[in-house]
C-alpha cells in the first residue's frame, strides 16, 4: 500500500518525498534485523515485518504460526531475558506470569487455542492503574506491581484460526505462516549444509560477527553520545574525554572497517551458495504442493518438520556426480521422488492422481512458463448461465452440447483456442475420425495442432470433445512433465 499507492500519490501533489523510503528501515535497524537472523527469523521482508510487529506493536502479539517458526524465534531472541514458556492448560500459569510481570520478564504462551483465558483481560487492556507513584494492574484476585519491561507472546499452531472481534481487538495477530521467500531461505541452508559444509558454517559464522560487530558499534555510538551529554564545561579542555572519544573512534573505525570485509565475504558466499537454489526451489514447490492438498482433506496436512526430514533424507539418497549440474539434477530428482512416495502413502487412492497433476502445475509454475487460465478452463470449463452465440455445426451432432459450448469458451481466452475452433468447424469430418479412436489422447489433433498447443491446451480440447479421456489425459500430462513413476505411486 505505502509502495505502490502512497509514495505514488505524494510524488502527483507533488509533495517531497525520500527516496527508496522503507518503512521497516523507519522501525528497526540493521543490528537488530541481523540479530533477529541470528537466532532464526527468515530473512525475507514479510518475516522481518512479522518481528516488527511482535517486537514494537502497542498490544501484544498473538501469533499464527502453524510450522513454529516463531515460537523458535522468541525462545532464541529471549531466552538469555530469562523467558518463561507456559500454556493455557497448565495449573500454574497465573503464578508464573505474576512473577514474570512483576519483575518484567518475557512470559511466553505456546500452543493456544481459538479462546484465551478471561482472566488475562486485565492485561491485554493494560488496565494499569498508579498509586502511589507504583504502577499496578489486576490479575484474578490479586493486584500486583506493573513493570514496563514485561512483554507477552501467544502462539498458536492453528494455520486458520478464528477468533472473536473481542479478542482481535485486544491483541495484535501476527501471520508467521511459512512463504515461499522464508522457506527458499531455509532449505538453501540445508542444501549448502549437506553439500558444503564448510561453506555453511563460514557463512553462519559471518552472519553472527555481523550481527556482534553491528550491535558493538550501535553501544559505542551511544556511549559517545552519553559521555557528550554529560561533559561539564568546556568538553575541548577536558583531556579524559578528549582521550575516550579518540579511542571510541578508532574502535567505530576498525568495527566499520570488520563489517565492511564481513559483507564483502558474505556477498562472494552467497554467490556460492546461490548455485544450489534450484534445489531449495523445488524443495519449497513439494512443500506447497504437499501442504496446501489438505484444502482436499484436513487429514492430508503436511508439517514443516515432517517435510524437512523427507528433504534431507532426499539429499543423503542422491547419486553423486563429479559434475554440479548433473549433481543438482540428482538431487531435485531424489527430493521429487521422496518426497512424492511420502505424500502419496497417506493419500486415498482416488486423489493420488489428482496430487500428481497439482505437483506438475506447481512445477511448470516454477519455471514461470504457466498457462493458469487453460487450467481454470480445463478445471472450471464454461460456467456462465449465458447462450451461446453461435450454433454448433449440423454435422458435429455427435459432439455435446457442454462440449461445444465449453469450445466456444476457450475461443474466448486466445487466438490459438479460436483457430482451433475455427479449424474444427471446417474439418469436423477430420476431428469425427479423432473423436472415434480408442486413445485420441495420445494422437495428434487434426491440422497438427497439437505442435502448437501446450500441454495443458491439448487437456482443454480433450475435455470439449472427448471428456470420458481427461483421466488418461491426465496421466499423459503428468508423465510428460514429471515422469513415469509420478503416475504409478
Amino acid at each position: 500500500l505505502i509502495e505502490n499507492t502512497f509514495i505514488d500519490d505524494l510524488k502527483r501533489r507533488p509533495i517531497p518525498v525520500t527516496s527508496n523510503l522503507k518503512v521497516d528501515n523507519m522501525l528497526t535497524t540493521d543490528s537488530e534485523v541481523q540479530r533477529w537472523n541470528a537466532d532464526g527469523l527468515p530473512a525475507d521482508k514479510h518475516s522481518v515485518q512479522n518481528g516488527i510487529l511482535t517486537t514494537s506493536g502497542n498490544r501484544f502479539p498473538l501469533c499464527i504460526d502453524p510450522q513454529q517458526q516463531a515460537v523458535s524465534w522468541i525462545k532464541n531472541t529471549f531466552g538469555e531475558e530469562k523467558l518463561t514458556v507456559k500454556s493455557l492448560n497448565e495449573n500454574d500459569f497465573i503464578k508464573h506470569l505474576e512473577l514474570a510481570i512483576q519483575f518484567g520478564k518475557p512470559f511466553l504462551f505456546e500452543n493456544v487455542g481459538e479462546d484465551i483465558d478471561p482472566v488475562l483481560d486485565p492485561i491485554l487492556n493494560k488496565e494499569i492503574s498508579t498509586e502511589n507513584g507504583n504502577k499496578t494492574v489486576a490479575l484474578g484476585d490479586k493486584v500486583i506491581d506493573w513493570d514496563d519491561n514485561f512483554c507477552l507472546f501467544f502462539c498458536t499452531k492453528l494455520s486458520n484460526p478464528s477468533y472473536s472481534p473481542e479478542l482481535m481487538g485486544k491483541v495484535t495477530l501476527v501471520n508467521y505462516c511459512l512463504t515461499r521467500e522464508g522457506l527458499n531461505d531455509q532449505l538453501l541452508n540445508r542444501v549448502v549444509c549437506h553439500e558444503k559444509p564448510e561453506l555453511e558454517e563460514q557463512f553462519s559464522q559471518i552472519v553472527d560477527n555481523m550481527a556482534s560487530n553491528t550491535n558493538l558499534l550501535v553501544a559505542i555510538e551511544n556511549s559517545l553520545l552519553r559521555e557528550l551529554s554529560s561533559a561539564q564545561g568546556n568538553i575541548l579542555d577536558n583531556e579524559d574525554l578528549i582521550s575516550t572519544l579518540e579511542q571510541a573512534k578508532k574502535k567505530a573505525t576498525e568495527i566499520k572497517r570488520k563489517i565492511s570485509e564481513a559483507q564483502t565475504a558474505k556477498e562472494e558466499i552467497n554467490k556460492a551458495r546461490s548455485l544450489y537454489k534450484p534445489v531449495s526451489r523445488r524443495g519449497s514447490t513439494l512443500y506447497f504442493a504437499s501442504s496446501g492438498f489438505s484444502i482436499i482433506d484436513p487429514m492430508y496436512e503436511m508439517s514443516l518438520e515432517s517435510f524437512l526430514k523427507q528433504f534431507v533424507g532426499a539429499l543423503d539418497q542422491a547419486d553423486e556426480d563429479d559434475s554440479l549440474e548433473v549433481r543438482l539434477q540428482n538431487l531435485i530428482d531424489s527430493c521429487m521422488q521422496l518426497v512424492y512416495d511420502f505424500t502419496c502413502t497417506g493419500l486415498f487412492e482416488r486423489h493420488k492422481l489428482a496430487f500428481s497433476f497439482h505437483l506438475a502445475c506447481m512445477v511448470i509454475d516454477e519455471s514461470g512458463c504457466f498457462d493458469s487460465s487453460a487450467l481454470s478452463a480445463f478445471i472450471k470449463g464454461d460456467t456462465s448461465l449465458d447462450p451461446i452465440n453461435e450454433e454448433k455445426p449440423h454435422l458435429a451432432s455427435w459432439m455435446s452440447d457442454a462440449g461445444w459450448k465449453d469450445m466456444l469458451f476457450f475461443s474466448q481466452l486466445n487466438d490459438l483456442f479460436l483457430n482451433v475452433k475455427n479449424d474444427f468447424v471446417k474439418r469436423v469430418a477430420d476431428f469425427k475420425t479423432w473423436y472415434d479412436l480408442e486413445a485420441p489422447e495420445e494422437t495428434d489433433l487434426p491440422g497438427n495442432f497439437c505442435a502448437k498447443l501446450s500441454s495443458m491446451q491439448k487437456l482443454c480440447i480433450i475435455r470439449a470433445i472427448r471428456p470420458d479421456r481427461s483421466y488418461n489425459a491426465v496421466k499423459l500430462f503428468v508423465a510428460k512433465e514429471l515422469g513415469e513413476s509420478f503416475i504409478q505411486p
